[in-house]
């Protein structure tokens, strides 16, 4: 039996297909060697892993972190992100507009939009896990049948968002309700001893207003004008566009603005500065058409991030399990109850000016014998 078993092995064996076999093995060896170093190299040791995965900046989200936030009587979640050692808040664009911006968005074109700049960022994959969970397991649904996908969908700083509708509420109320109480408190206009009008913007209790609409000997004015930006241009452009002024005096992000005490000591002492707002507007240019097809579409009231999308990987282990947080109540408040800081205004009426340094550019007047009439700009 051992013999004939020799025999049979001996006529089995073929060296070529032998060799074929030996060369083929020897190269998956290599490979799975190759493989096993390239791991190596980049999963993380259970030393490590918990220090990597708080190396990203959405490690809230991927431990299934988040909390509620309260806008204008709407809660909404707020994802978080680490950001040079500092925490920073995002909403979703989307949540955002469908419960919160869009009671204001539908009655402006994008000429509004223009007077801001968010900046917007792609959600990660591990956020738009978060997000689906909460609008999917704890909200029913609330923020819409949609879901989100990371490294589609954006996401804006919570403070843009709570600085986006004050002032679309403000826009609302000063073009189409005719109440200005809190325009007030942000923006409006300065008559010059009747002779010109200017516009300005609040900023940390001031009156700023921009160097491009006087002429003369400005250099020294320049030299103790700030640059204005962030969340008090915006009000500021609403004002020029209103007045007319062409866009390009104000598109960029920043405004180079002096205050109105600084100002005031360039004239004479007997110069009037008087708060004016014109009694009807040329609000057409801002309102959407209703009898028009043309709809704004959505997030068009942000700024898109760059084409190439920065991608953070988290494939090294699943998302945490959700804290899960139910929704809070509605606060049940009386809109009577809001405090309104009503401003008023009684300054003495101007004279001629005597001896100024600096004067204002020739402003167009505000048209006031109708809604339709355009307004000439500077040019």
């Amino acid at each position: 039996m051992s013999a004939k078993k020799e025999q049979h092995d001996q006529e089995q064996y073929d060296p070529e297909i032998d060799a074929i076999f030996f060369k083929t093995k020897q190269s998956f060896q290599n490979c799975a060697s190759a493989a096993v170093e390239q791991s190596l190299a980049i999963a993380p040791t259970t030393n490590n892993k918990k220090q990597l995965y708080e190396d990203y900046e959405d490690f809230s989200s991927i431990k299934g972190s988040f909390s509620w936030k309260l806008i204008a009587k709407i809660w909404i979640p707020v994802v978080t992100r680490a950001i040079d050692g500092k925490s920073y808040m995002f909403v979703s664009t989307r949540m955002a507009e469908n419960l919160l911006l869009k009671k204001y968005l539908s009655y402006f074109n994008t000429d509004i939009y223009s007077c801001t700049s968010i900046r917007s960022h792609f959600m990660t994959n591990s956020e738009a896990i978060l997000l689906n969970e909460i609008n999917q397991n704890q909200c029913d649904f609330f923020f819409g049948n949609e879901l989100f996908y990371g490294e589609e969908d954006h996401i804006v700083h919570l403070e843009d968002i709570q600085e986006f509708y004050t002032f679309l509420e403000i826009c609302y109320k000063t073009l189409i309700r005719n109440i200005n109480i809190g325009r007030k408190k942000k923006c409006g206009f300065i008559r010059i001893n009747s002779e010109s009008i200017v516009p300005f913007c609040k900023q940390d209790n001031l009156t700023f207003i921009p160097l491009f609409y006087f002429g003369g000997n400005i250099e020294d004015l320049k030299h103790r004008a700030e640059k204005i930006q962030k969340w008090s241009l915006p009000y500021l452009k609403f004002c020029c566009k209103i007045q007319g002024i062409k866009d390009h005096y104000f598109a960029s992000d920043s405004c180079l603005m002096a205050s109105l005490d600084e100002i005031k000591n360039y004239y004479s002492i007997d110069t009037h500065f008087k708060e004016f707002w014109p009694s009807r507007i040329n609000n057409t240019r801002f309102l959407n058409n209703n009898n028009s097809t043309n709809v704004n579409p959505s997030g068009s009231w942000f700024r898109k991030p760059p084409g190439v999308v920065c991608v953070i990987p988290h494939t090294l282990a699943p998302l945490a399990t959700v804290i899960r947080l139910s929704m809070p109540v509605m606060e049940n408040t009386n809109q009577n109850k809001r405090l309104a800081n009503k401003m008023s205004s009684a300054m003495s009426q101007g004279s001629g000016l005597k001896n100024r340094i600096i004067h204002v550019v020739t402003s167009p007047p505000f048209d006031y014998s109708g809604n339709t009439a355009s307004v000439m700009g500077l040019v």
